[in-house]
């Protein structure tokens, strides 16, 4: 058998020893079924906490042979959302395979004891099933591309990792477990071809089994290619049908029995989904990254942390008010989505108004809605979480202890998870932004440029600041859900850096022209922002400065000051209310009257 692994999910390493079962202290039971009994246990070698699954040599249902396959699998897999074999132990009486421990129960048990406290639909939480559903899939598409197929996924073979606490619901981890029924195609193929030597199976039906031929599984979430035997027939789309049972199992609390029919208490994004899974043709099912991308499962958008932003293409235009509110304009379409409470409401604004719950929302707006999301991503990849201006602890050479001319003087976690490093040139009093993950790619790379920035004798500091800052973030989190108040954005340390001028603070027009801080509609929250039909979209600001987005693509801002800034073409003119303007200024200056008796009103 392949060695034992030394490290837990967690990333803490130690040893599992295969010595004997005598370094295991078997506790509770935990599971039982034909194949055998799991009690969580405790190996006093390392002092840590595991699960034992007991498989009796002496029951006649046990077959070593099955055995061996599920180890040869399983022992070979390691990902976040799958349940680690660490080692294998055999004795005269019993086989033991030595578990990672999950806490936390089934998603079986989870969906029993959400059903006896209520059985109004959906059972789990939509935003709750669109969580483990993107787990599954990165669990799955981890095995499907090291060519193997769980195929007996169902709710008690999905593991939540700890107890389910409604308040912190998204941040529910699974883990993909019971490998018994598993197959490795690349052994599948090989026993397909007449120049490959067969291994000896005793009965004849391991043959059948080694290519999915036999009936496997459980229940309702058996693939009808599966059910009804077709030889060597069974792919990872079996695997999809059973996600689909899954999904519908979440929302009714009940198992699949048959053809399902969904009737209107289904919303259109779930039944649409459930339907796309559960297809009879195998080729026909969504394939992993379709079902990672589906509008149920990408759910409500989150705003939280962002700060008001209004952007303007040749068909879009984008804003998230102070109230982190996000509407967008199609041009192409003449339409508006306004959404609000982080995606719950949607309002569309097409001829006329229609007001919907985000899994009510009919099909043909969901690419408009996609398109909302990629905006806020865009805008969250922008958005500072914690920021941690370093003082002295760069700004010396590792090796001489003398002062340098670049240093990194602030790093920041991203709201989309990013750790970015801002390093300062205090020659040209500039600042230069990197990724740690870029950084760490190109770290091979030999660079011989002395005006470039050297990471290598930093590296090690950098990674143990990200660790640390990591684990900060989860805590935060935690006491954000428990106390009912956001923690973040954050500040450590402070900024000595007087003449450092925040990248965040300044806006680049296509051109390169740049509205610095002085440009006091750059500085201001959105205090609304509406459409106007026949000029456009215009935009209020709490100092009182007023921006419009002319249907024309051009866009004219004026702040308290009487200054007036206009954009078009790429090219940025700057007025004051007083100079002798030009005509085409003067036309546009002509319906701002009209603009703010709009704003007035709204």
């Amino acid at each position: 058998m392949n060695s034992p692994k030394d490290c837990n999910d967690d990333g803490e390493k130690f040893q599992w020893h295969r010595s004997c079962i005598d370094d295991y202290n078997l506790l509770d039971l935990i599971g039982q079924g034909s194949f055998g009994r799991v009690f969580r246990s405790y190996c006093t070698v390392n002092g840590q906490e595991c699960a034992v699954k007991c498989i009796s040599k002496q029951n006649p249902q046990t077959n070593l042979q099955k055995i061996r396959t599920e180890v040869y699998i399983h022992i070979r897999l390691n990902h976040p959302n799958i349940l680690q074999l660490f080692t294998v132990l055999e004795d005269s009486k019993a086989v033991y395979l030595i578990m990672e421990i999950c806490n936390g129960g089934s998603l079986a048990q989870l969906i029993a004891k959400q059903k006896s406290h209520s059985s109004i639909r959906p059972i789990l939480p939509y935003k709750l099933i669109g969580s483990l559903l993107l787990q599954i899939c990165d669990a799955l598409d981890y095995l499907h591309r090291n060519s193997i197929v769980h195929r007996d996924l169902n709710l008690n073979n999905i593991l939540l990792q700890r107890p389910y606490c409604s308040k912190s619901a998204t941040t529910t981890k699974i883990k993909l477990a019971d490998f018994g029924l598993a197959i490795d195609q690349r052994l599948m193929s090989k026993h397909r071809s007449p120049s490959t030597t067969t291994i000896n199976h005793q009965p004849n039906d391991d043959n059948d089994d080694l290519f999915g031929s036999t009936i496997c599984g459980t229940p309702g979430f058996i693939s009808p290619e599966i059910w009804n035997q077709i030889p060597r027939s069974v792919s990872s789309k079996s695997d999809i049908f059973s996600l689909g049972s899954i999904v519908y199992a979440c929302i009714t609390g009940q198992t699949p029995k048959n053809d399902i029919i969904l009737d209107n208490s289904f919303p259109p994004m779930a039944a649409d989904l459930i339907t796309k899974l559960l297809n009879h043709n195998p080729e026909k099912r969504l394939e992993i990254n379709q079902i990672k991308q589906h509008i149920f499962v990408i759910g409500h958008i989150d705003t939280r942390r962002l700060n008001p932003i209004e952007k303007t293409t040749n068909t879009l235009r984008m804003s998230i008010d102070s109230k982190q509110n996000v509407r967008m304009y199609f041009r192409n379409d003449n339409l508006t989505i306004d959404v609000y409470q982080n995606g719950s409401l949607i309002n569309i604004h097409h001829n006329h108004e229609e007001k919907y719950n985000f899994y009510d929302l009919p099909e043909k707006y969901w690419k408009h809605y996609q398109l909302i999301i990629k905006f806020i991503n865009l805008v969250r990849s922008k958005t500072r979480k914690i920021i941690i201006y370093c003082g002295d602890w760069f700004k010396q050479q590792p090796n001489n202890g003398k002062p340098t001319k670049k240093f990194i003087n602030k790093c920041t976690l991203m709201n989309d998870g990013h750790f970015e490093i801002n390093v300062y040139d205090r020659i040209l009093d500039e600042n230069q932004c990197y990724r740690l993950d870029e950084i760490t790619a190109n770290n091979n790379n030999n660079n011989n440029d002395n005006d470039q920035f050297d990471f290598k004798p930093h590296l090690d500091k950098l990674f143990k600041l990200y660790s640390i800052i990591y684990q900060l973030e989860q805590t935060l989190e935690i006491q954000s859900e428990t106390i009912g108040i956001d923690l973040f954005p954050i500040t450590i340390g402070c900024d000595s850096m007087k003449s450092m001028n925040e990248s965040n603070t300044n806006t680049t027009a296509n051109n390169g022209t740049r509205l610095t801080e002085n440009n006091s509609f750059l500085t201001s929250k959105i205090l609304r922002s509406i459409p106007i039909n026949g000029i456009g979209h215009a935009i209020q600001f709490t100092n009182g400065s007023i921006k419009v987005n002319f249907d024309d693509g051009s866009d004219l801002c004026m702040d308290r000051d009487n200054r007036i800034y206009y954009l078009h073409d790429g090219i940025l003119d700057r007025f004051h209310k007083n100079d002798k303007l030009p005509d085409f200024i003067v036309d546009k200056l002509a319906q701002i009257p009209q603009v703010i008796e709009r704003l007035k009103i709204s």
